[in-house]
């Protein structure tokens, strides 16, 4: 919007006082003969503005709810006069700016979306040098406009979508990839063990640390899921941290060869049958851990309780089909157990992670695929980032925020400096997706 038109209008209300925006037809009267450079459109939607009543709800609006009202205002504007949607939203900008005053361009870091002082040379949180264009006006650009429509519905309940089963299979296939390649593997050395000779890789084997490289497939397998499921990008900090948690579970699970150090046949036969099912226990406990790393606010002691709780069942299913099971320890029945450990710790960790959420949103990426993300005090990135939650490569490195505060539900709208309260049932639309906010409160 042009800056002369916000000047003609400051003077305009110096000499008539602010009553004058009440007058649209003595505002257009003025318009002749003080802004006669100013582009038609422009003058046209803002006297479309005053004709509506705009004034009043926009004057009205409370801080955290201004953003709201103008998004609506400007939809209505767009709707009833169809006028172009990014004139409507720099002609609201224009009458807040005239009406409130100017807003404080915000300077906020283009790798990671936070919100920066002036004087700082470096951004404190990635950290990324600071240049100039990080600076933002408070007019957005056409193609950075989010539209929120409000509507009221009832509490919403948890689904447990066909994600948990897709996930839970990904476990149970990446655990079974693992088993099968250390086996494969260890077919091609000498694994005997004497007293005189003991090779390097039979050391490796005996201890319980090839357990660790076991039980990485499970956690390489659910990442590249969680990529390929949310079209996310790869982060390969997130993907050490959550693979050192469960190769270090490794140190507390006991070895699954050092049965020949009891001396009784009692004591050994104890020992082989309690091991697989401790040890599914505790990887369930770490690649609960792990996952909380990369699923978007998925409080830490819930996923480690439900990847124990899953490591319980599928280790149990293990000693059943492989110890008592048509055939006993066949191969097949290696299989299958084995791969139902791995699918029973996915299950329970995924459908955890779905039956308690209080808040998510549902985003729609086309006509078959949509997508539900836990909402919580981690804010849920929508932009070009390689960490964004929701990545959209046109969009801005952040786009936007979602996240819970105190409570309430908060739209943070990057490109225009824009906080919005949103409530259950509202629907957004961000850079084409759709957007829906769920709660349970």
């Amino acid at each position: 919007m042009s800056a002369d038109l916000q000047k003609v209008l400051k003077e305009i209300i110096k000499q008539y006082g602010e009553s004058v925006l009440l007058e649209p037809r003595r505002i257009s009267a003025l318009f002749a003969d003080l802004a006669g450079e100013v582009p038609k459109p422009q003058k046209y939607a803002f006297l479309k503005c005053l004709e509506h009543g705009f004034v009043q709800p926009l004057k009205n609006a409370g801080e955290t709810e201004r953003g709201n009202c103008k998004q609506s205002l400007a939809k209505k504007l767009h709707e009833e006069e169809g006028l172009d949607l990014g004139l409507c939203v720099e002609s609201i900008d224009l009458l807040e700016r005239v009406l409130i005053g100017e807003v404080k361009v915000k300077i906020f870091c283009k790798k990671c979306g936070e919100e920066l002082q002036e004087k700082w040379k470096q951004c404190p949180y990635c950290p990324a040098p600071l240049v100039q264009q990080e600076a933002r006006p408070a007019v957005p650009p056409v193609q950075s406009a989010i539209i929120v429509n409000s509507a009221t519905v009832d509490r919403q309940k948890s689904p447990v979508t066909k994600r948990t089963l897709f996930f839970a299979i990904a476990a149970g296939a990446g655990l079974l990839v693992s088993a099968s390649i250390i086996a494969l593997f260890s077919a091609f050395f000498d694994f005997s063990f004497n007293f005189g000779r003991v090779s390097v890789i039979g050391l490796f084997y005996y201890s319980r640390y090839y357990l660790g490289i076991v039980w990485l497939g499970v956690i390489v397998s659910l990442y590249l899921t969680e990529i390929f499921y949310f079209n996310k990008k790869f982060v390969i900090a997130v993907f050490i941290k959550s693979a050192l948690v469960v190769t270090g579970t490794c140190l507390l699970a006991p070895s699954p060869r050092l049965s020949f150090l009891l001396n009784t046949y009692y004591l050994r036969h104890m020992y082989q049958l309690l091991q697989p099912f401790v040890s599914s226990v505790l990887f369930g406990w770490g690649i609960g851990f792990g996952a909380s790393f990369y699923v978007p606010n998925f409080p830490k002691s819930r996923a480690m309780l439900s990847g124990i709780i899953g490591g319980y069942i599928g280790g149990a299913l293990f000693e059943v089909l492989t110890n008592y099971g048509y055939g006993g320890y066949s191969a097949a029945a290696v299989i299958i157990g084995t791969f139902a450990r791995g699918f029973f710790i996915g299950l329970a960790i995924f459908w955890a992670e779905e039956k308690f959420r209080k808040a998510w949103i549902t985003v729609t990426y086309g006509p078959k695929k949509i997508r539900s993300i836990a909402l919580g005090k981690k804010p849920i990135v929508f932009g070009s980032s390689r960490g964004a939650d929701v990545y959209r490569p046109t969009a801005l490195p952040v786009h936007a925020k979602i996240c819970v505060e105190n409570g309430s539900i908060v739209l943070e709208d990057i490109t225009s400096n824009h906080r919005s309260i949103l409530k259950n049932g509202d629907t957004l639309t961000i850079d084409s997706l759709q957007v829906v906010i769920n709660t349970k409160y």
